[in-house]
């Protein structure tokens, strides 16, 4: 690497993700790009390299009106990109009593 490539300021691109402007270098993942913007991480979630589909988002592209669902630890990061983290529906919680359940051996 020569001098002048390791004084140059790193080039980054700004995209919208959630509704915020988020600006990373080049070459970062949206998670990482996110992480980057000084979003929280939550440790323990998700496994980073697009196996366990956590990490799904909706993206739309500067160059495209067309909607792609993408995995945003496998996505990098574009100059003028969309990207939505859908919410998921909460699982519901179910409570039983266990005087409701017959004994089937009586």
């Amino acid at each position: 690497m020569s001098n002048l490539d390791q004084n140059q300021e790193p080039i980054t691109v700004t995209a919208k993700i959630n509704g915020l402007s988020v600006s990373a270098p080049v070459n970062k993942s949206i998670i990482i790009a996110l992480w980057h913007s000084g979003n929280m991480r939550v440790k323990g979630i998700g496994c980073l390299d697009g196996v366990c589909g956590s990490c799904r988002i909706l993206v739309r592209r500067q160059t495209s009106s067309e909607v792609t669902v993408e995995l945003a630890c496998q996505t990098t990061i574009e100059e003028g990109m969309q990207v939505i983290f859908p919410l998921l529906p909460e699982p519901s919680q179910r409570k039983y009593q266990l005087t409701d359940f017959k004994n089937i051996s009586e």
